[in-house]
Formats: structure tokens, sequence, C-alpha cells
């Protein structure tokens, strides 16, 4: 079983999604070059300072979200490689902490801010895409490529077709001309499906070693594939293009329904493309964590493959035998942590489960926010 996205973007997900009435959640950044005992100093002595202030609800809070923010810079000597991003509040009367201090990428920016919501700017630098959705304009005129990663395009493509116009050179029979157009308007297909299926294919080491830069069409060979395609076009164009066959089996598995109408086959249409196909968009972000769900739901009344709950999840680790960990987002920071790195260290994978998904609400009631899949059963 394989996670759709990074357990990181799922994570950082949880905290852009909270927001309280006033400026109480600290935000603190740390990058990678600056001292992280500097930063502990200054929590220390705004802690201190709010300890003495006449208690309200905005000192109360204030001070609970600097104490878990001291508690957390605590446990750092040093500055983790790539930097620290700490956010600390009061969140449905609990004061929490989320913490990112394994990141893939060096934290460039130094924050220390308050607010009604926490500011995740300074991880944006670090962390790819969560998820990747091609994106296909085709005409008899011209076709454009783009990938929407998160929602920010990319336009990988365009490029005009050799199709003759409607309108023939005198002395050449109506048959003749016509056969000539179809011929070069499926050689044109043939092209974009070409560069489709390059653009838009997940590749392994072994095949990028094996068959050069992969290059077609001035595309850049892309080292992640996407997790849906979303195809448009002109009326009439677009469906002979998908039904002639001239976008591989592989991609016409992949796409996110029927094409929409779409009138330009350039960088508008595909801005046009993605704005028709965000529901069905929205639809693969959660995908991953349903369909794990589902799967876990179904499977849970056999021991022998699934463990849920403290005690359970907790068992399973201790034996080495968690293949695949779900964990919902909601979980403390310091559980989640520790359980990501239980399930990591002895091989296992990692789903976080959004508050909003289907099944997230049963997952967190009747399963305590946590279940493993099992590698082999625990006697």
């Amino acid at each position: 079983m394989s996670t759709e996205s990074p357990p990181l973007h799922d994570r950082i997900g949880a905290v852009e999604r909270v927001a309280v009435d006033d400026e109480r959640l600290l935000t603190i950044a740390v990058p990678a070059d600056e001292s992280v005992a500097s930063v502990h100093e200054r929590v220390e002595e705004d802690h201190a300072e709010a300890s003495y202030i006449d208690t309200d609800d905005a000192t109360s809070h204030e001070r609970d979200a600097l104490e878990h923010a001291r508690r957390v810079l605590a446990d750092y000597e040093t500055t983790p490689d790539n930097g620290l991003v700490v956010f600390a509040g009061v969140v449905d009367d609990a004061a929490t902490d989320w913490t990112f201090d394994a990141l893939p990428d060096p934290v460039t920016e130094s924050r220390y801010a308050w607010a009604n919501e926490f500011d995740t700017s300074p991880l944006d630098a670090v962390v790819g895409p969560s998820n990747s959705v091609g994106l296909l304009v085709v005409d008899r005129g011209g076709a454009a490529l783009g990938r929407l990663d998160d929602g920010r395009l990319d336009v990988l493509e365009e490029f005009d077709s050799d199709v003759m116009g409607k309108t023939r050179a005198g002395g050449q029979s109506a048959e003749r001309f016509e056969r000539e157009r179809e011929r070069q308007r499926d050689e044109f297909f043939d092209r974009v499906g070409e560069t489709a299926e390059r653009a838009f294919r997940d590749r392994t080491a072994a095949e990028r070693a094996t068959d050069g830069d992969g290059a077609v069409d001035g595309v850049e060979d892309e080292e992640g594939g996407v997790e849906g395609v979303l195809v448009g076009g002109t009326t009439g164009t677009v469906e002979r293009f998908v039904e002639d066959g001239h976008l591989s089996s592989r991609l016409v598995d992949a796409m996110l329904g029927d094409p929409f109408a779409v009138e330009y086959a350039n960088e508008r249409g595909l801005e046009r493309l993605a704005e028709l196909g965000r529901d069905r968009i929205a639809a693969v972000e959660r995908r991953g964590p349903r369909e794990t769900l589902e799967d876990l739901f179904s499977a849970a009344a056999d021991e022998d493959r699934v463990a849920y709950g403290r005690e359970g999840v907790a068992e399973a680790l201790t034996y080495d035998a968690v293949e695949t960990l779900v964990l919902a987002d909601s979980l403390r920071t310091e559980a989640f942590r520790a359980l990501e790195s239980q399930a990591t260290d002895q091989g296992g994978e990692v789903v976080v489960v959004p508050a909003d998904v289907e099944g997230g609400d049963r997952f967190r009631e009747g399963f305590g926010g946590r279940a493993a899949f099992l590698r082999f059963p625990i006697e």
C-alpha cells in the first residue's frame, strides 16, 4: 500500500487550516544557519514577561503558546541541518504545537510572529508539490501541455500544427485534399499524444538510465508522474483525439472524467481547463487518504491484518510489524512525530488523514486517530 501524498504536506495542511479570533498563534522559523539557542532565549524572556502580567484570556493564551514553544526548543542543542519551524498556540481551548525539524531542503526565512493564523510561508521553499495533475488542450491548430502542482500552473509546451486549412489549392481534388489534411491531423495528434506520454510519465531510474534524456519536442523529462490528467479542446476535435487512440491507454485510464470544451490551445486554455476541472482535482487530493480509510474499515475486524487505537498500534510498532501507519492530522505533534519516526525506522509507510476527508470523523472517533496495516499477525 502506498501513500498518495507525503505526510509532510498533510501536516502543513493541518496547520494552514487553524484560525482563531485573536492574535494568539505563534510562528517561529529558524534557518539552518541561525542559532536555535538565541530564539530559545527570546521565548524564555517573553514567557517570563507574560507570567508577570495580570492574567486575562489573551495573556493566558500567549503564555500557553510560549510554554509549548520553549519546551520544543529546549530539545535542540543545535539547529537541525535544514532548520526548524515551530507553530504553537491555543486552539479549541487546548494548547498545542506542530514542529517541523526534518525538512528536505533548508529553511531560508526567519520568523517570530503572532497572528490569528499560523504563517506557513517559511515552509514554501522546502516542500515539493503534494500532487500533480497533467493538463492537455488540443485542437487542429495547436496544442498545449501543462502540470498543475498544488494550484501552480507550469506550462510545459505549446506548439502549432502543420495541418492545412480548409481551403484547397486549385486543381487539387477534394478527396485528395481531405486525405492529406487527415494524414497531417493524425500525425499532429500522434505527436501531441507522444509528448503527453513523456511529459506525464512516472519514469523509473532504470528507464531514465537506458533511454537517454528522453526529451520529446522540447519537454523536459519529469522524474515524478502525474496523479491524473485533465483533457480539453474544441468540441469534436478533442473527442476524436481521445477516441481515435492518439492518447495512450495509460493516460486514458488516468483521465479525470470526460474532456472539457476549451476554446484556446495555449496557456490561456490550460488556465481555463484547470478552472473547469477544479472539483475533479480536489477529488484527487483526497483520494489517497480516502481509499486508505476504505481499506481500513473493510479490514478492521481482521486482527491479523489491522491494529488500531493507542495500545494496538504501540504493540504493532514494538514488534516491527507495521507495513502502513495511518494517522489523523489532529494528533498532537509529540505523538505524531514519535509514531511516524517508529514506523519509518522499521521501513513502514505513513498515510495522514486530513480532518475533512470522507470517513475522517469515524477514524478519529472509532480508531483513536491511529491504525496500522500489519506485515504479519501479532501473536
